[in-house]
């Protein structure tokens, strides 16, 4: 059983050596925040689709079907450490604007 779960929030920790299959792919950035869209397994392990990604189906070795990234590519996404990133990436007022304003 995974701790990961549809509609969770994760990281993408690892994009080394994701190869695409076809030029079109789009394919998960490290340091990416991404919604949980389905978990799927198969012979070859488990994977995630993402909300936040949506690829045109295609064939691969599983058959024809959407691209998964492997579970091992991914963390959860801690909210309260996604707070502290929004805080930290919002935009700070202008100290002139703020003079002007007065």
């Amino acid at each position: 059983m995974t701790p990961f779960h549809v509609g969770m929030k994760v990281v993408c920790v690892d994009d080394e050596s994701i190869n695409p299959t076809h030029r079109f792919e789009v394919l998960p950035k490290k340091g990416s925040v991404y919604t949980i869209r389905t978990i799927c397994e198969n012979e070859n392990g488990v994977g995630l689709r993402v909300d936040e990604i949506l690829n045109p189906c295609a064939h691969y070795s599983s058959g024809f079907m959407e691209i998964r990234f492997k579970l091992h590519r991914f963390r959860p996404a801690h909210e309260n450490r996604m707070d502290e990133l929004r805080t930290l990436l919002a935009p700070v007022p202008s100290k002139s604007k703020q003079l002007v304003q007065s």
